[in-house]
């Protein structure tokens, strides 16, 4: 078909049909649409897709099971859902398209979908399309409560729920056109409960680019971000504007990403600061977050409640707060990353911050190693209420130009000792002003050892007197000669100045690729090693992500590992059992499963009547916008208890009727100011003059006694500019 038509409902293609659809102006009416059952093919190009009237709206096109095709440079305006793959397998290669102004440009709902999604440009602007308007609207989109505000209107670029993407996602543009001073909230890639690569995608000025909960072996790689809204932001929604939202998953990475924010904060003071970072971590398993460039923002990378996360090789430049802040985030390793924060009078700026792990948790596997901070108030942070808390191992980092403290400690522990040197350089500007190098909540101890240019401490430090060992991470300018104090580097000390995972990773679980995944062979001897709880923790996760490549012998084998360890029992049993029925498909074994479980707290009970929601809505087969509002009103309640569990119900809402913005959690910071208790160890005082100088400077110290003694001179980036060994006497030179 070709030339212009009209269509005043629903069009049924079936019986295995194709329809072409090239050099077609379609005009819809309002919830106008066309259907494809199984079987059946289309083939669009070089076509427009758009409603009647400028500011009405129509469905879109919704695919079945089985269909096939390809929509390649055609237009989509102000649809509901503009392509809509519905369920079951889809074989539909969407490229080089444009979506304006639609609610929803691609929506994929509990399916594979086979091919790519690429080259795509998907945009909003100012005008008003009225998606509530008919028989076929599902929700009042112009009244969206977010924030504990209303008034929102919410777009979506790619939806998936439940949903494979064997194809990338790849080379798309996001484009926010509207008014900064809009009401209008554009999301990039959301979804929940999927697999997907998100590669190569350029955002522009989105309120959030990926939005991503419950879901397994994804990757964010190579994409490019830049946002400067503003608009109705405020103050309280601040946390909200998240440009990577990750949470409730396993084994994920966020590679080689480019981000760059311009937003501004209000610069009010908080207890507990409303910021949100430009990558955003909770409640996740196994995440990599490596070469990433973040530039602006508040917070640059944030975590909470997250196991074994990798922070590496990542570059961040003018966080107005925190470059890296990791919230009762066990098992991490936060390695081989260049910091350069905004700001360093700012006394809650902060370069690495770890707060609140368990005293239990076994935080001495947790690592800050090879970093270099720039610029910043306190470049290390590490803090716990409890002094019985180990500080995790702080190695090798360079610190430069900090104007308070170099690192600052809540606990007990070591930064170095005489066996494995600390290797950490301190460089602060400001010791006339009261910086430290290292300071210690005074209830606790803390020892350092084998660390270089300590001159002063704070609170209860005990410096033990070793070589000055300086910083060989690559970032680092080189203040002294390395070989200086060199001594023979055995195996732990390669494998903590190296930037590949330490502490965790050691061994995969799983094996991971584009076309499927695997268990690792080392499996068999990594379960030995999980407790019952973790035993329920980590094959959840697995469970869902073989199953999203229907892996059915590496579920029954990884089941039958789990299950004849002998570590299960009672609910742990229970709730491994349900895991993988559900991943079976075994959708009403599953749910008398649920129903057995005898719940041992809210947190638990509040879990069992989501997982039972969702798999009730399996066994109806139905998406979360047909669930009924009893189910409506329990995912509420579930949301507004707070617990573990209410992320999920957030992210089950949003799809079901829209707002329900995902709960951020605030950052914990606190304004630190100068050490009281400062213990100077400089042996003598220098004085220079003239200050500024050109060519001649005059040196005037006291020294203890005769030395042998080099004179180095550093530039402000720290590096050697002038050296010269000379031997010095005892007295005043």
């Amino acid at each position: 078909m070709s030339g212009k038509y009209y269509i005043d409902g629903i069009i049924t293609v079936s019986n295995n049909a194709i329809l072409d659809i090239t050099n077609v102006d379609l005009v819809f009416a309002t919830c106008a649409g066309i259907n494809f059952e199984s079987g059946t093919t289309i083939r669009a190009n070089n076509s427009v897709f758009r409603p009647c009237n400028i500011q009405d709206s129509w469905r879109g096109l919704q695919f079945n099971d089985n269909t096939f095709g390809v929509i390649e440079n055609s237009i989509f305006k102000s649809a509901q859902y503009a392509i809509d793959l519905h369920e079951g397998v889809n074989t539909i290669r969407i490229f080089n398209n444009t979506f304006a102004n639609n609610y929803v440009a691609i929506n994929c709902n509990s399916n594979e979908i086979m091919e790519a999604i690429t080259s795509n440009t998907i945009t909003i602007d100012n005008s008003f399309v009225d998606f509530y308007k008919g028989a076929c609207a599902l929700r009042d989109t112009f009244n969206l409560s977010f924030f504990n505000q209303t008034g929102y209107i919410a777009n979506y670029g790619i939806i998936g729920n439940g949903s494979t993407f064997y194809g990338l996602i790849s080379q798309n543009n996001f484009i926010n056109g509207s008014d900064p001073n809009d009401n209008h909230l554009f999301y990039g890639v959301f979804g929940q409960k999927i697999f997907a690569n998100i590669a190569n995608n350029t955002f522009t000025n989105m309120f959030r680019a990926v939005d991503i909960g419950s879901s397994n072996g994804l990757s964010i790689f190579n994409n490019k971000i830049d946002v400067a809204l503003n608009g109705k932001i405020t103050i309280n929604s601040l946390r909200y504007i998240t440009q990577i939202r990750l949470t409730q998953s396993t084994f994920c990475k966020i590679n080689n990403n480019t981000i760059t924010s311009s937003l501004k904060s209000p610069r009010e003071r908080f207890t507990i600061f409303e910021l949100g970072g430009l990558i955003y971590l909770e409640g996740n398993e196994n995440t990599e977050i490596a070469n990433n460039n973040c530039s602006g923002g508040f917070t640059q990378i944030l975590g909470f409640k997250s196991s074994d996360t990798y922070v590496k090789n990542n570059l961040l430049k003018e966080s107005e707060y925190v470059g890296i802040y990791l919230d009762n985030c066990s098992t991490s390793d936060i390695t081989c990353n260049q910091i350069f924060m905004k700001n360093s009078t700012d006394l809650s700026n902060y370069g690495v911050i770890i707060n609140d792990i368990d005293v239990d948790a076994q935080s001495s596997l947790s690592l800050i190693r090879n970093n270099c901070i720039f610029d910043a108030n306190a470049a290390i942070s590490v803090y716990s209420s409890d002094c019985n808390y180990r500080i995790p191992i702080i190695y090798n980092n360079f610190l430069y130009n900090f104007n308070t403290v170099g690192i600052l400690v809540d606990g007990t522990g070591t930064i170095g000792t005489a066996s494995l040197p600390g290797r950490n350089t301190f460089i602060s500007n400001n010791y006339n002003n009261g910086a430290v190098d290292v300071e210690n909540n005074p209830s606790c101890n803390i020892n350092i050892a084998g660390n270089y240019g300590i001159n002063a401490v704070g609170g209860t430090v005990n410096v033990v007197n070793t070589f000055p060992y300086n910083s060989s991470a690559s970032c680092a300018n080189q203040i002294t000669e390395f070989n200086q104090y060199t001594y023979n580097q055995n195996l732990e000390m390669s494998a903590l100045t190296s930037c590949d995972a330490y502490s965790i990773r050691n061994e995969s679980i799983i094996e991971i690729s584009q076309n499927g995944v695997d268990l690792a062979p080392t499996i068999n001897e990594q379960i030995n090693n999980w407790s019952g709880e973790e035993m329920v923790n980590k094959s959840t996760g697995l469970f869902n992500l073989l199953a999203s490549f229907k892996k059915q012998t590496e579920i029954n084998t990884l089941y039958n590992l789990v299950n004849s360890s002998g570590k299960l029992s009672g609910n742990n049993l229970a709730w491994v059992n349900y895991y993988y029925n559900f991943a079976k498909a075994n959708y009403q074994t599953a749910l008398n499963n649920l129903q057995g479980i005898s719940y041992s707290n809210e947190n638990e009970n509040n879990l069992i009547q989501l997982e039972t929601i969702k798999t009730n809505m399996q066994i109806q087969n139905i998406a979360p916008s047909q669930l009924n509002e009893s189910a409506i009103v329990q995912l509420k309640t579930i949301a507004a208890a707070n617990v573990d569990c209410s992320a999920m119900a957030y992210d089950m809402l949003k799809l079901a009727i829209d707002g329900y913005d995902y709960p951020f959690l605030p950052m914990n910071l606190r304004a630190v100011e100068p050490s009281k208790n400062v213990k100077s160890l400089l042996a003598s005082t220098i004085n220079v003059w003239p200050n500024p100088a050109s060519n001649q400077l005059q040196l005037e110290f006291i020294n203890a006694t005769d030395a042998n003694a080099v004179i180095v001179i550093n530039n402000a980036n720290g590096q050697v500019i002038y050296k010269q060994s000379t031997n010095v006497k005892a007295g005043k030179i």
